[in-house]
């Protein structure tokens, strides 16, 4: 067993750990805006009777990166087994682990004490990928689950999955949506605000077929590879700032607020501003001279 992490780039000191399954983890504090781990697994399946034995391989991999939003998780193991002769008695072996990837990040929430409108705040995350040989052929199923948190603003629990697939998927979007439960105003200074603590997840989970039981010698080979994006948006007027821990402003990260969606009051003042600017650009050539 073999185990590399890197920290915003950079190799971190890992310790391989002999353990079954096999696991990693990672935590990444003090300013740093990505984390990775890799493990990879290697094995030879020996029979009792001292034959040449059976290769067995397998990976697992997560990547967060606070900067970007965006969450990658990876997987896959070889399968090997044979009985042996003359009776049933089987042997197996293949890698298992529990990948998961995570980043949370907190932001102030400001707007005009004047708003009449609701403000509201979007988390979406895009998710992309498959997982091959989930056939059941082993007596599990794997399954990629995705987990998103808007603390402060929509009350499930963030370490429920939102989301999962035993497939794949291609650009599936997944959404919460909400208001601040929290929020304060400051009459001299005009300003209302408040707060949201943004959470995002993939991992990769295996449930047992209905039998429970796993068919001796008829395991098979598996991989997953999923990607997700996020974005977090406010409505139309209402600012999303990130603070350090002094409370001093830092620049946002650029998914968000990356594309706010115009509230319908802001849509009639743009395409009635468009109509004025098109009235005018109308009567200017009507009112230019002919040469």
């Amino acid at each position: 067993m073999t185990g590399t992490g890197w920290r915003d780039g950079a190799v971190v000191a890992t310790r391989a750990v002999h353990v079954d399954p096999a696991s990693a983890g990672i935590q990444v504090y003090d300013g740093a805006t990505s984390a990775e781990v890799r493990l990879d697994g290697q094995g030879l399946l020996r029979s009792a009777d001292g034959g040449p034995g059976l290769p067995v391989a397998g990976q697992r991999a997560v990547r967060a990166d606070l900067a970007a939003g965006t969450l990658q998780l990876g997987a896959s193991s070889g399968y090997s087994g044979y009985t042996v002769p003359p009776g049933a008695y089987l042997r197996e072996a293949w890698v298992q682990g529990y990948p998961f990837a995570e980043l949370f990040e907190n932001f102030d929430i400001r707007w005009d004490a004047a708003r009449v409108e609701p403000v509201v705040v979007t988390l979406r995350m895009t998710v992309s990928g498959r997982i091959d040989g989930n056939g059941g052929d082993n007596g599990r199923v794997n399954a990629v689950n995705a987990f998103l948190g808007l603390g402060n603003i929509d009350p499930r629990d963030p370490l429920s999955p939102l989301w999962s697939t035993e497939t794949g998927v291609d650009g599936t979007v997944l959404t919460l949506t909400g208001s601040p439960v929290n929020s304060q105003c400051n009459a001299a200074l005009g300003i209302c605000d408040s707060f949201v603590n943004v959470y995002a997840a993939l991992d990769l989970r295996s449930r047992a077929l209905a039998g429970g039981d796993v068919g001796w010698g008829s395991g098979a080979a598996f991989a997953a590879s999923f990607n997700a994006r996020l974005a977090l948006d406010s409505s139309a007027g209402v600012t999303l700032l990130r603070n350090d821990n002094l409370g001093q402003p830092l620049p946002n990260w650029a998914w968000v607020n990356a594309a706010p969606v115009p509230e319908p009051a802001a849509w009639l003042l743009m395409l009635a501003g468009l109509g004025a600017v098109a009235a005018r650009a109308g009567r200017c050539r009507r009112a230019a001279p002919h040469g």
